[in-house]
């Protein structure tokens, strides 16, 4: 559905939910409040792939609704992933530059694993070692030290919560293993390696060499 204006969008939903039974406007409810707080509904995990088939039951009413409120629902019929994205410069997140740093990694090797996927695979995800992470992150010579690795648990439990990756481990280990979702896709939007490195290389630039704390903004 393309933009459409508020008064269009209330009055499509007002036509819409309307004809809800009530057991429908609580699942309509479910999915609204789910999308705001997860953003990404993937349909490649057990957990999202109800909610994901029902949104496309609902696509027009809650696409309607998220127009109201300066929202538009996307999806990515490809990787079966819906998400949300504000309209207006608000309800952001903050991230570190570990946090950004580890998401750039992530898509490199995201792109680099994309590349040995079987055409067969009935999945998008792409597996990783930390090993392989932590080896990624050095060769960029970001960090002066090992200091960051303290916070990449914390950052990696972030984008875990966001849907970005997943991983069941509570501490690093050389065959820990790390799934990285297509949902980052949508966050880091680049599919160009050398965008990505140039990414990279721009925080070594900023001031001059590598940075020495973690928990600059």
């Amino acid at each position: 559905m393309a933009n459409i204006d508020k008064i269009t969008a209330s009055e499509n939903f007002y036509n819409g939910y309307k004809e809800l039974s009530d057991i429908k406007k609580k699942t309509f409810s479910t999915l609204c409040n789910k999308l705001l707080k997860d953003n990404f509904i993937y349909g490649g995990i057990e957990s999202d792939k109800t909610d994901y088939y029902s949104i496309l039951n609902y696509r027009d009413l809650i696409e309607s609704y998220f127009s109201m409120i300066d929202y538009n629902l996307l999806h990515d019929d490809n990787n079966k992933v819906f998400f949300i994205e504000t309209s207006e410069d608000r309800n952001r997140i903050r991230l570190r530059k570990v946090d950004t740093i580890l998401l750039l990694v992530l898509r490199l090797l995201y792109y680099t694993g994309q590349k040995q996927v079987t055409l067969s695979s009935n999945t998008s995800d792409v597996y990783v070692k930390t090993s392989d992470l932590i080896e990624n992150i050095n060769n960029t010579n970001i960090f002066s030290n090992d200091s960051y690795k303290t916070e990449l648990m914390n950052s990696l439990k972030l984008l875990r919560r966001y849907k970005i990756v997943s991983f069941d481990f509570k501490q690093f280990t050389d065959d820990s293993i790390i799934a990285i979702y297509p949902t980052i896709l949508q966050v880091v939007k680049s599919d160009n390696i050398n965008g990505l490195n140039d990414r990279l290389n721009s925080y070594l630039t900023e001031k001059g060499g590598a940075i020495d704390e973690v928990n600059e903004d």
